[in-house]
């Protein structure tokens, strides 16, 4: 079995061919946010198969490449002709550690973490 690593990313130059679809919810117990990360990536998993014709495999990153910050990653990740996966889809479990840095508060006023979501989708428009 053989690894390898990109050293250098490529940019997208021309950003006004992509749709970049983002999402963010802010949960009031872990249960529903983590329920809601798995949703997004179940929906994004259905809509690359069904709507874009995409084969993409749904997973979960390890903890080095999980969103900074994050509790967990999921990502949804196509295959390329050259054996390189392409990261396709991701719904970030945030967990607490940036309702503390924001500062927000509970539903009800109470000073305690929410639970946040960040969910992003790119697509390429031709």
């Amino acid at each position: 079995m053989s690894q390898g690593w990109e050293l250098c990313t490529k940019p997208f130059v021309r950003t006004l061919e992509f749709l970049w679809q983002e999402g963010h919810t802010a949960d009031a117990t872990p249960e529903e946010r983590e329920k809601k990360a798995l949703q997004t990536i179940d929906i994004y998993t259905q809509f690359a198969y069904e709507h874009a014709a995409i084969p993409v495999i749904a997973g979960r990153k390890s903890k080095v490449e999980t969103f900074a910050g994050a509790d967990q990653t999921y990502t949804i990740e196509a295959m390329m002709g050259d054996r390189k996966a392409l990261q396709a889809g991701t719904s970030h479990n945030l967990g607490q550690n940036f309702s503390w840095a924001l500062g927000t508060q509970g539903f009800a006023g109470v000073r305690e973490g929410l639970k946040f979501l960040l969910s992003g989708l790119l697509v390429k428009c031709e």
